[in-house]
């Protein structure tokens, strides 16, 4: 009888994975993703010791990839070393670390015989199963080949592939939407393609937050955050090291982010977004949301208060969930997703960014300021970022219990790897014969 897909599929034996930490211990794997790679690829060693040609005709009936002559090699490598299932285990962890087209071949494999999908209803419990996925899915987070499995490591009960095509398809729009440049203010050339991405010409901004050496943050009064802004600005960066925006805003829960205008509040802010978005595709991680703080106003004008505290906290967040809802099916256009969404938002799993304090009018600024705390705390979202110019940010426009941080004015090295990036992404679109020129002018 040939060794087929079937065949192979039915000699995988993941019955071990009952019980999955003695599994992962019997096989002497380091990882789960070790001790189900070596299951899968033992019954294809022990193939191939018997039958040269058994190699080539499994792979071909499971379609594999490109990957194909790399598991033949390796087979034919380990068939003559291994002598069951844990040295295979103990091999794939070894030469995956060494070899990034290895791992993807041998995700190719997983995906095709469903190895996961199956390995994860062995389990008998539910908690069981629940840390199974847990631990799984960290590892291929810290292996880098986690977005090829997330659909089958969700956590939530009856999450379908429709849900997860929804998700995805928001995600991916809100990842492009944030990285959308508006380059009305940027001189292009004629000649020159518009089309280029945030992400490509990203450079990493600081605050005016002093640390030291190990990166703990100095004193930061207004007084000692305003002189370490004039050093930068003075193009002294010697004296004074400067905490990255991005540390701030992952290690902050609640930040107010104030520049001067055109600092690049905003363009911060949507590129750390649109980073959220990439890690974000598993069903239990918090999605990214991002509200322009201007758009809240006109409904905010005509809302109808009871002056019980209470009620119109949950009438001033619900303004702000309709905005985000809108704003789902009319500027992301993913409108499939809107159950999970919302369930999403109004249980706290999401990081939303409330961008432009200063483009509010003054007179509205109290009611916004009301309404975005009311939002935090109706919905119990923990992670949040509010942007604004600097000179706005004063009176009922201050948050409570928001760490403010100020952006530093860009260096001459930020300014020069900015237009650096700018150019070769150009060059790379369309032939300019003197891009080395314009990058040095």
């Amino acid at each position: 009888m040939p060794f087929d897909k079937q065949s192979w599929k039915d000699a995988i034996l993941l019955t071990p994975f009952v019980k999955w930490e003695l599994a992962k211990e019997k096989l002497k794997a380091k990882t789960l993703y070790g001790a189900l790679a070596g299951s899968a690829l033992w019954p294809l060693v022990q193939a191939a010791q018997g039958d040269p040609t058994a190699v080539a005709y499994a792979l071909g009936s499971i379609g594999a990839g490109i990957g194909t002559n790399l598991i033949s090699s390796k087979i034919e490598e380990w068939k003559n070393k291994a002598e069951g299932e844990t040295d295979i285990a103990a091999l794939i962890e070894h030469e995956i670390e060494q070899s990034d087209d290895l791992r993807d071949a041998v995700d190719d494999v997983l995906n095709r015989l469903d190895v996961l999908q199956n390995a994860i209803v062995a389990p008998k419990q539910v908690s069981d199963k629940k840390e199974f996925r847990k631990v799984l899915r960290k590892e291929l987070r810290d292996l880098g080949n986690l977005h090829r499995f997330d659909l089958h490591l969700v956590i939530e009960d009856g999450f379908t592939k429709q849900r997860h095509d929804a998700r995805k398809h928001y995600l991916d729009l809100f990842r492009h939407e944030c990285r959308l440049l508006p380059q009305a203010t940027i001189p292009v050339d004629p000649m020159i393609s518009k089309e280029v991405s945030l992400g490509q010409v990203y450079i990493e901004l600081d605050t005016t937050t002093r640390v030291d050496a190990k990166g703990n943050r100095l004193r930061d009064d207004r007084e000692t955050l305003e002189k370490a802004a004039e050093e930068v600005r003075g193009k002294d960066e010697e004296k004074a090291r400067l905490l990255p925006a991005w540390k701030a805003a992952e290690t902050t829960p609640r930040m107010v982010l104030l520049g001067d205008p055109g600092s690049g509040k905003s363009t911060f802010v949507r590129e750390y977004l649109a980073q959220y978005a990439e890690e974000a595709y598993e069903a239990d991680r918090n999605i990214p949301v991002l509200i322009t703080l201007r758009d809240l106003v006109p409904r905010l004008n005509g809302i109808k208060l009871t002056g019980q505290p209470d009620a119109d906290r949950r009438a001033r967040a619900a303004i702000v969930l309709e905005q985000a809802l809108r704003d789902l099916s009319e500027m992301y256009k993913a409108a499939a997703f809107r159950e999970d969404f919302e369930r999403a938002l109004t249980a706290g799993r999401c990081m939303i960014a409330f961008d432009g304090l200063d483009e509010v009018p003054q007179n509205a600024r109290k009611i916004v300021r009301e309404t975005v705390q009311d939002t935090l705390l109706t919905f119990h979202i923990s992670q949040a970022i509010v942007t604004c110019r600097i000179r706005s940010y004063r009176g009922k426009a201050v948050f409570d219990g928001f760490e403010p941080f100020y952006l530093a004015s860009l260096s001459d090295k930020q300014i020069e790897r900015f237009v650096k990036a700018w150019y070769r992404e150009q060059a790379q679109k369309v032939a300019i014969p003197d891009v080395a020129e314009r990058i040095s002018d």
